[in-house]
C-alpha cells in the first residue's frame, strides 16, 4: 500500500486505473450497487 492512499484508491490502481485518476474512480465505482453487493460477499468469506 502507498502511503496516504486510501484502500479505494489502491484497489483502483490494482484494478489498471491511472494512478492520476484513481481516487475519483474509487468513489465513482463505489457508488454502484453492484460493487457494493460484490465487495459484501467478499468481505463474508
Amino acid at each position: 500500500m502507498i502511503p496516504g492512499r486510501s484502500n479505494v484508491t489502491q484497489a483502483a490502481i490494482q484494478a489498471g486505473y491511472s494512478a492520476k485518476t484513481a481516487e475519483q474512480q474509487g468513489y465513482r465505482l463505489l457508488q454502484k450497487t453492484s460493487v457494493q453487493v460484490v465487495i459484501q460477499k467478499e468481505s463474508l468469506k
